[in-house]
């Protein structure tokens, strides 16, 4: 038989080839390549997947930032304070409809606010307020303010009411356009240092320093505004 299905051997003679045989040889070949097929989409599938998984973003923790004050988009306020409880350490005062909470950590916006550290360079010499009491009214607060000044100091009432609404201004100083200044002038001896002592303990993160140079008070001044 000649054709396809005949091979020659060694005396010429022509050998016949079964259909049934090379069809099976057929099905196999094909079986073979489609199983080599189906085994290459399988490891392209899985280089995907192994691609995709490689690819996530990994979950990032949000920054810890640390903060003297700050305002929340929930309406809070936030003030670093002395720990009441740790005077060693500060803490945040977050002040909500009434309500104050102190806390070591607050989340917002994606970060995590923490106090600033009162070992730092920048808190070391600040005084900070070393907790949170209701003061009646703004008039009330005033009047206690300008009876300290008329109690320890021997000046016109009219001084002493400024320098009362100068320490109220310096507790709300982050919402003034500008920052009020008092110059305090006057002979040796007529009282200069106690009425600075006097301010030391009633303005917001006062310091109290002697013969400093602009730009050392202006670096003070940035380390807190920038945070």
């Amino acid at each position: 038989m000649t054709g396809p299905y005949a091979l020659p051997t060694e005396n010429g003679a022509q050998c016949t080839v079964l259909r049934h045989s090379l069809l099976e040889a057929s099905v196999v070949r094909r079986r073979i390549s489609l199983a080599t097929r189906r085994n290459r989409m399988k490891s392209s599938h899985q280089s995907v997947i192994v691609g995709e998984k490689r690819g996530r973003p990994a979950l990032v923790p949000p920054p810890i930032v640390e903060t003297d004050f700050a305002q929340l988009e929930d309406g809070s306020t936030v003030e670093l304070i002395e720990d009441p409880e740790m005077p060693s350490r500060t803490t945040l005062a977050v002040y909500k409809d009434g309500e104050v909470r102190y806390m070591q950590k607050v989340q917002s916006q994606g970060q995590i606010l923490v106090p600033l550290s009162r070992n730092s360079e920048l808190a070391s010499n600040v005084r900070w307020a070393r907790g949170i009491e209701p003061y009646g009214s703004v008039e009330l607060l005033l009047s206690e303010l300008f009876s300290i000044f008329d109690q320890y100091m021997d000046l016109d009432p009219m001084y002493s009411l400024l320098l009362a609404n100068f320490v109220l201004s310096s507790w709300m100083v982050d919402q003034l356009p500008v920052a009020p200044y008092v110059a305090i002038v006057g002979p040796p001896s007529s009282g200069k240092t106690r009425l600075l002592q006097i301010l030391r303990s009633l303005c917001r993160r006062s310091i109290l320093t002697a013969d400093i140079t602009s730009a050392a008070f202006y670096h003070f001044c940035w380390g807190f505004r920038r945070r």
